[in-house]
């Protein structure tokens, strides 16, 4: 399975991802927002950003969406990140 990150400029293998996890973070402005990354091997900090949302809900959320997916993906071989 693939996953189109939220930008369309990504495409990641799903059989190469260690995991995902979500990220609290602040924005230059100092408003937080949420990240969902994916670790591919290497450490998170410098793992691949795949989708950004404005809450820590909506990102357990998407990844509750990612994992509804992996379990029933039968003909399907593309999740896209949601945009919000």
């Amino acid at each position: 399975m693939n996953i189109l990150s939220q930008d369309k400029k990504t495409i990641l293998n799903w059989s190469n991802t260690r995991q995902l996890q979500y990220e609290n973070k602040k924005d230059e402005n100092k408003k937080n927002y949420s990240r969902i990354v994916a670790d591919y091997g290497g450490d998170f900090e410098y793992g691949l950003v795949i989708g950004n949302y404005k809450t820590e809900k909506r990102a357990k959320e998407v990844l509750g969406e990612i994992t509804c997916f992996l379990s029933n993906q039968i003909g399907k071989t593309m999740y896209e990140m949601p945009k919000e």
